[in-house]
């Protein structure tokens, strides 16, 4: 009898709810989820499977993450990721499960960027397992225990695919002494690891030996973690199992890797998106981690690179919201969080003209922190300060002029889909400004929803500021130059580590794309005088920033304190735990107003400085802010927010809040 969930017989389960009715086999120790074949849910697993989930065993392809991807071959991406397995009852590897159990499934190393995943819902995912349709059951009460006893292969621990390259052989080039390896040697681009048995052998100690010995006469690694475990190895080849070359398809210059797909139905996709498909033999369709082990990655000569190259990018810009829900995952108790979350959801009233405008604002999106590699070290005199800023792709030409005028470190949070995120990563490491500052952050927040979560976004910016000061700034700004050695001196002069005060930077416009940028105040008293720069939004929206007093800025030499009014929003610079922006502004309107206004409420000193100044460059108007101006549903639901703001501001900080209820009462 064949299963579908392999090419080898199975034994049958029946379910309990359905007396008589078989389900599909399933293996010892998986989590299950008995099948019902109505079908009603043979269109959920047609789901399901076009998702990554297997729909019959709970066993996921991916790991334990939150958005697991689609069909196999795909790429992972240049970070680890691992997976808990199960283990069988048997003697041998058993099959991998994503909850509990004794096994590792290591995926990625130190030396290079691996990229994998394998197929759910066959049992030949989980090569270690595989055997063909005669071989016998390893499970409970069959007679393969003793067998592998007699072979030795209840002493493996180490699951490993061959190296397919002739490195470890030695004769890529004169002279090439590679470190001691079995044959051809392993690769560590994916490893299965038995936990337990590893604890048993003091594995610790043994690799530790081995490098220790090694490193006499090598000196050095060449390819890191994967010349230890070589040289372990080869000491100790009862200890290895080799797993079967399509676990680890290697793409190197000298790789020797079609020998693991011989055949182009070897390459095919098992799950399309929205169907199920089936490799019609054992043979077939097997490739399942796709690893770019060579320095050049995705460059890499290869006669087969194209093929792998647009499936990785095909994968990249995939849209991961449609991945993200699982429908089945490991049992759990649900955190207090996502308790509190649903219940904040079921109280939402669907009929309320302002119901997307609150389900916004419970909306969790996905986060990437430090989407590329970021550097930082502290300053001794604990002044230093980020600028914190956030953008969507309209905005991605303001950032090599930002990272020329402030040399400090930045922490910037990007409003980005899939697809434009690999947009922004080939656009970073294309440009030479970028890719030679390191110490600015870039944080990806996914887009969801139809609101631009402009105060989440700010927010993912602000708590990943890793500085005692922040300067809260737009990116459409270019800061003065010299503007962080001056805040860095403005810090101390004001004692700012013992007092709360918020250093107000004055700003001003220009109406000009191109602008000779003014190198001193003044310059620009000279540029405003003519008519080159203006206040910000003088003409449009002077409350703004009249608060600052620009005549009085004019003269200044020393800072000066001014007192908040009704729609203030300057931008300022507060330690970093100051309040976060309130998240229920969405869109365009009130997004700053309320966080300045909370400052006020904590009793910050607002501090203009008198030798600082930014710019605000021209661009075109935002999609939200034609909403607010087109839409007076929009604009009622803001003033409904403002309204709940205030109460809430109130219930928060009592009888002095409500001088910002009446102020607005007084508009």
């Amino acid at each position: 009898m064949e299963s579908r969930e392999g090419h080898y017989p199975a034994p049958q389960t029946r379910d309990p709810r359905r007396p008589g009715h078989p389900t599909l086999p399933f293996g010892p120790q998986a989590e299950t989820k008995v099948r019902d074949l109505s079908p009603t849910r043979r269109r959920r697993d047609a789901t399901l499977s076009s998702t990554g989930v297997n729909p019959n065993t709970r066993r996921l392809s991916w790991g334990q993450q939150a958005n697991p991807p689609s069909p196999p071959p795909l790429p992972v991406g240049p970070l680890q990721s691992r997976r808990e397995s199960s283990p069988s009852q048997g003697d041998g590897f058993p099959e991998h499960t994503l909850c509990g159990g004794r096994w590792w499934a290591h995926w990625g190393g130190a030396s290079s960027s691996r990229w994998g995943l394998g197929p759910p819902g066959s049992r030949e995912e989980h090569p270690a397992t595989r055997r063909s349709p005669t071989s016998p059951d390893p499970r409970p009460g069959s007679r393969m225990g003793p067998r592998l006893r007699r072979t030795g292969r209840h002493k493996q621990v180490i699951g490993l695919v061959e190296n397919q390259s002739d490195w470890y052989l030695g004769n890529l080039w004169k002279n090439h002494k590679p470190w001691p390896a079995l044959g051809r040697g392993f690769n560590t681009g994916v490893i299965l690891l038995y936990l337990e048995r590893l604890r048993r052998i003091s594995w610790e100690q043994m690799w530790r030996l081995t490098a220790e010995r090694e490193l006499m006469s090598m000196l050095s690694t060449s390819l890191a973690d994967q010349d230890i475990f070589n040289a372990f190895i080869k000491q100790n080849p009862v200890l290895v199992h080799q797993l079967p070359c399509f676990w680890n398809v290697q793409l190197s210059d000298h790789t020797r890797s079609e020998q693991c797909y011989t055949e182009v139905s070897d390459l095919k996709v098992r799950q399309l998106i929205g169907r199920r498909s089936f490799p019609p033999s054992s043979g077939s369709g097997r490739s399942q981690v796709i690893h770019w082990n060579s320095p050049k990655k995705l460059r890499v000569k290869n006669k087969h690179v194209e093929f792998f190259r647009n499936l990785y990018l095909t994968f990249l810009e995939y849209d991961g919201n449609l991945l993200r829900r699982e429908l089945f995952g490991c049992p759990s108790q649900a955190s207090p969080e996502s308790v509190q979350l649903q219940a904040a959801l079921e109280e939402l009233d669907e009929d309320d003209q302002c119901y997307d405008f609150r389900r916004e604002r419970l909306t969790v999106h996905r986060v990437h922190l430090y989407f590329l590699q970021y550097e930082y070290t502290p300053t001794e005199d604990d002044t230093d300060v980020t600028l914190v800023a956030q953008l969507s792709m309209d905005r991605l030409q303001m950032l090599e002029a930002i990272c020329k005028h402030w040399e400090g470190p930045i922490s910037l949070a990007l409003y980005m889909s899939d697809a434009e995120a690999q947009q922004f990563l080939r656009y970073a490491q294309a440009s030479e400004v970028l890719k030679n500052r390191k110490n600015v952050g870039y944080h990806i927040v996914y887009k969801e929803g139809q609101f631009y979560p402009v105060n989440l976004v700010r927010n993912v910016a602000l708590r990943n500021a890793n500085t005692p000061y922040v300067f809260l700034t737009d990116v459409d700004f270019l800061p003065m130059y010299g503007l962080y050695d001056y805040l860095r001196k403005s810090i101390v002069q004001l004692d700012m580590a013992h007092t709360k005060k918020a250093l107000v930077v004055p700003a001003f416009e220009t109406l000009r794309y191109r602008l000779s940028f003014p190198k001193s105040k003044a310059e620009l008293l000279s540029m405003l005088d003519m008519g080159t720069l203006y206040t910000f939004r003088y003409h449009v929206w002077p409350k703004g920033h009249a608060p600052t007093n620009y005549a009085k800025w004019r003269t200044a030499t020393t800072p000066y304190k001014v007192e908040w009014e009704s729609d203030f929003e300057p931008y300022v610079v507060v330690r970093r735990d100051c309040p976060e922006y309130d998240q229920r502004f969405v869109g365009f309107g009130w997004n700053k107003v309320s966080h300045i206004m909370e400052l006020d409420a904590q009793e910050y000193d607002l501090m203009v400085l008198p030798n600082a100044f930014m710019i605000h460059m021209p661009h075109a108007p935002s999609f939200d802010i034609s909403k607010f101006r087109s839409s007076s549903s929009y604009r009622n639901c803001l003033n409904t927010l403002k309204d709940e703001f205030h109460q809430d501001l109130s219930r928060k900080y009592g009888a002095a809040a409500l001088k910002y209820l009446t102020a607005q009462r007084n508009i």
